[in-house]
Protein backbone atom coordinates (compact mmCIF):
# COMPACT_ATOMS: atom_id res chain seq x y z
CA UNK A 1 0.00 0.00 0.00
CA UNK A 2 1.50 3.48 -0.96
CA UNK A 3 0.36 6.67 1.16
CA UNK A 4 -1.06 8.74 -0.96
CA UNK A 5 -1.93 12.66 -0.37
CA UNK A 6 -3.82 13.25 2.76
CA UNK A 7 -7.15 14.59 2.16
CA UNK A 8 -8.46 17.02 4.18
CA UNK A 9 -11.91 16.94 5.38
CA UNK A 10 -13.71 20.23 5.49
CA UNK A 11 -15.02 21.35 9.23
CA UNK A 12 -18.46 22.44 9.03
CA UNK A 13 -18.73 26.20 9.54
CA UNK A 14 -21.15 27.48 12.40
CA UNK A 15 -22.81 30.95 12.09
CA UNK A 16 -21.65 33.26 14.22
CA UNK A 17 -24.06 33.31 17.12
CA UNK A 18 -26.02 36.72 16.48
CA UNK A 19 -25.71 38.77 19.65
CA UNK A 20 -29.00 40.34 20.71
CA UNK A 21 -28.90 43.62 23.06
CA UNK A 22 -30.49 43.76 26.05
CA UNK A 23 -33.12 46.29 25.90
CA UNK A 24 -33.24 48.18 29.12
CA UNK A 25 -35.95 48.11 31.79
CA UNK A 26 -37.86 51.34 31.30
CA UNK A 27 -40.40 52.18 34.21
CA UNK A 28 -44.08 53.11 33.65
CA UNK A 29 -44.74 56.42 33.52
CA UNK A 30 -47.75 56.24 35.97
CA UNK A 31 -48.03 53.59 38.50
CA UNK A 32 -50.72 51.57 38.61
CA UNK A 33 -54.12 52.41 40.48
CA UNK A 34 -55.08 50.53 44.06
CA UNK A 35 -57.00 47.53 43.33
CA UNK A 36 -59.35 48.91 46.09
CA UNK A 37 -60.47 52.42 46.61
CA UNK A 38 -58.73 54.43 49.54
CA UNK A 39 -61.08 54.09 52.61
CA UNK A 40 -61.87 57.15 54.26
CA UNK A 41 -60.11 59.07 56.10
CA UNK A 42 -57.10 57.84 54.16
CA UNK A 43 -54.12 59.47 52.62
CA UNK A 44 -55.15 62.26 50.01
CA UNK A 45 -52.73 62.52 47.00
CA UNK A 46 -51.36 65.84 45.89
CA UNK A 47 -54.32 65.35 42.82
CA UNK A 48 -57.04 64.31 45.05
CA UNK A 49 -59.34 66.80 46.25
CA UNK A 50 -60.09 66.56 49.82
CA UNK A 51 -63.49 65.36 50.79
CA UNK A 52 -66.17 68.52 51.98
CA UNK A 53 -68.01 66.82 53.97
CA UNK A 54 -67.38 68.26 57.68
CA UNK A 55 -66.21 65.50 60.23
CA UNK A 56 -68.44 63.00 62.20
CA UNK A 57 -66.76 64.11 65.36
CA UNK A 58 -65.98 67.93 65.33
CA UNK A 59 -62.52 68.72 67.48
CA UNK A 60 -63.84 70.82 70.16
CA UNK A 61 -61.00 73.26 72.42
CA UNK A 62 -59.53 71.81 75.11
CA UNK A 63 -61.36 73.57 78.26
CA UNK A 64 -59.75 76.27 79.88
CA UNK A 65 -56.60 74.84 82.23
CA UNK A 66 -56.95 75.91 85.90
CA UNK A 67 -54.32 78.49 87.25
CA UNK A 68 -51.64 76.83 88.98
CA UNK A 69 -52.26 77.56 93.01
CA UNK A 70 -49.70 80.07 93.78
Amino acid sequence: MTAGPVLEVPQPVEPPTPVVPETPTVPDPEPAPPAEPTPPGGPVGPDVPAPDTPREDPIEPPPPAEPAPA
